[in-house]
């Protein structure tokens, strides 16, 4: 499987100063949460990490003053009742400083993860939406979600528990040389063979890791098509869920393939440098041992050092795999970095101007074309277009023309690739990028349905309105929204969907509905509908426009964006796209006098609808 994009390629390896740095990256995280729980982390780490060199030396001492009363046949209980009394003392105080660390760790790893995680919420919300069209953002995404879980608490105990490491080995060190300095030599050499291997073998992971990326994605896709309410029915139509089954554990047993070739390396590394370490180990015992039987050493010192010695070996591989968790941990700190480095494309001026509450000239398109990032050839051409307050404008032609681009470009979701818009004379890009899209409101063509309650539904259409029952209550009546609502189990208040408990289920024109009901609720002079009538029913998708233009306040844009050319005729005025260009404009009457491309597909969907109805007149027409 190879998985690897521009993202993963740029972290294969680390140098000492990027080390340092995302070691710096880490700290500041931690500071910037709470000082306080970190400077009380550092502290406990300092107290309790001495306290292991000191109860190995009144072990000693105890086995000494055992021996020297033995020697001198006087048995006293308070020749070893004092050091006992303070290894009781030691183990109860690393006991209670081993506690609170836990509540500090818990309270700090918290605190932090939800910084974390909000900020990578908050990081993708002031996004374009072009970075929600792309995989490489995903893969992103995905990575810094992961690792925004896991990694934080990683980090924080690996660096708590590498910093008691150091600590411990140092008070260990100073123990053993005081005995023999070439000892300390041999146990650096077996460490530092250690780290080199595990150091390569955090990067290997690392990279298997990130490889794995999209397949992660690749399997949450297919699993959510096994176990989603929306794909439910057309899977078992077609008998699609023992393909989609298949396809899940291919790539599952690939990717668990990949992560046991990690762990297999893992194991004959960590049994090589464990016989390694071992061998060192008990050279330097037997030598210990030799010298205690040439009466160099008491038995209290071979102890001692026996006990120093094993001790000092853990604490440096505690240290070694401390160093390399941390350095395995800022490759992955890359991808969080990464995501972040993700920045707006489109920008405000320094001081931007505030969009007009009310239109005086409309909005104005002049030759605006665009193409989409990746691609080469433009969905938009040269559309030269002015929309009047109080007009209500039809966009309609085929599927795929550019109808819903132009939404987009409206609303400065995407700016063109050449050409401006301007609203009452001035270049939406002028304008405050959030008080902009405040003066628009859209029922896109697919529209949210928020697993809610119906008065919520609405109310995301207009926050400052979410506790306005009344306000909520009109938009509903005036999407025609409010005569099934009466009829739900609980009104208002009933909730949505089958996702959480109690949840009841709308059909797809009562969604519709809601969708319509919450565009209404923003008093906004520009209303934009696209495809605001897919899921009616022919009659009621009549009615609705016959009754759109009461829908509308005095002044307000509205603009309808439709591929069935039967269902706009009512508007002021109907632009026609065709190739991504303006190729008719005008009133109904006159574009079917004219003869061209609308008329020829108005009278084609309408001798459908007369095929699938039966004779009607024209007047029962939709």
């Amino acid at each position: 499987m190879n998985y690897q994009d521009e993202s993963t390629k740029a972290n294969q390896s680390m140098s000492l100063w990027q080390f340092l740095q995302n070691l710096r990256y880490a700290l500041r995280l931690l500071w910037q949460t709470s000082p306080r729980y970190t400077i009380a982390l550092i502290l406990i780490t300092v107290l309790q990490s001495p306290t292991l060199a000191l109860q190995l030396w009144f072990t000693k001492i105890v086995i000494d003053n055992i021996v020297a009363a033995d020697q001198a046949q006087s048995v006293q209980l308070t020749v070893v009742l004092w050091p006992i009394g303070i290894m009781v003392v030691l183990y109860l105080f690393t006991n209670a400083l081993q506690q609170l660390a836990l509540v500090l760790n818990k309270h700090l790893s918290d605190r932090l993860t939800e910084r974390l995680s909000d900020a990578i919420l908050q990081h993708a919300n002031r996004l374009d939406t072009s970075f929600f069209e792309t995989p490489h953002f995903h893969n992103s995404l995905q990575r810094a979600q992961r690792e925004s879980s896991t990694r934080p608490i990683d980090i924080l105990q690996q660096l708590i528990a590498l910093c008691q490491s150091i600590v411990t080995l140092l008070s260990l060190i100073a123990i053993l040389l005081q005995y023999n300095l070439l000892v300390m030599g041999a146990l650096i050499l077996a460490a530092l063979i250690s780290f080199v291997s595990q150091s390569r073998l955090a990067v290997w992971e690392f990279m298997v890791f990130n490889w794995q990326i999209p397949t992660v994605r690749r399997l949450n896709y297919f699993s959510y098509l096994l176990t989603s309410k929306e794909t439910a029915n057309e899977v078992r139509i077609y008998g699609l869920g023992e393909y989609f089954r298949k396809k899940h554990q291919e790539l599952l047993y690939a990717q668990n393939a990949e992560k046991r070739q990690v762990v297999h390396q893992r194991a004959l590394r960590g049994l090589l440098m464990g016989s390694i370490s071992t061998l060192i180990l008990g050279g330097i015992v037997t030598w210990f041992a030799n010298e205690a039987l040439h009466g160099t050493l008491s038995i209290g010192d071979l102890t001692l050092l026996i006990a120093v010695t094993i001790s000092c070996s853990n604490a440096i591989a505690e240290t070694v795999n401390g160093v390399v968790s941390i350095y395995q941990a800022g490759l992955f700190l890359h991808n969080l970095e990464d995501f972040f480095m993700f920045e707006p494309r489109l920008h405000a001026p320094a001081d931007p101007k505030i969009p007009p509450s009310s239109l005086h000239q409309g909005l104005t398109l002049e030759k605006v074309s665009f193409i989409y990032p990746g691609q080469s050839n433009p969905v938009l051409k040269d559309i030269t277009l002015s929309i009047q307050p109080g007009e209500l404008l039809a966009i309609v032609g085929e599927n795929g023309v550019g109808k819903t681009t132009l939404l987009k470009l409206l609303t400065r979701l995407y700016d063109p690739s050449s050409g401006r818009i301007l609203m009452d004379g001035i270049d939406l890009k002028e304008f405050d990028i959030t008080l902009l899209r405040q003066k628009f409101s859209v029922m896109f063509q697919d529209f949210v349905p928020y697993m809610a309650t119906v008065e919520e539904n609405i109310g995301y259409g207009d926050l400052a309105s979410l506790d306005d029952k009344e306000a909520i209550r009109v938009a509903a009546v005036r999407s025609g929204a409010d005569a099934f609502i009466r009829t739900l189990p609980h009104g208002y208040q009933t909730m949505l969907g089958l996702v959480f408990s109690n949840g009841f289920e709308l059909s797809g024109g009562q969604w519709q509905m809601l969708a319509l009901a919450r565009a209404l609720l923003r008093n906004a002079p520009i209303i934009i509908l696209d495809e605001p009538t897919s899921a009616l029913s022919p009659s009621a998708e009549s009615k609705f426009f016959q009754n759109l233009r009461h829908l509308l306040a005095k002044g307000q844009i509205g603009i309808i964006i439709s591929h069935r050319f039967s269902t706009v005729r009512h508007a002021d005025r109907i632009v026609v796209i065709e190739h991504g260009r303006i190729q008719e404009i005008g009133r109904h009457e006159d574009l079917m006098a004219l003869g061209g491309f609308y008329a020829r597909m108005y009278k084609v969907q309408a001798a459908d609808y007369f095929a699938s109805l039966g004779n009607f007149s024209d007047k029962e027409m939709p």
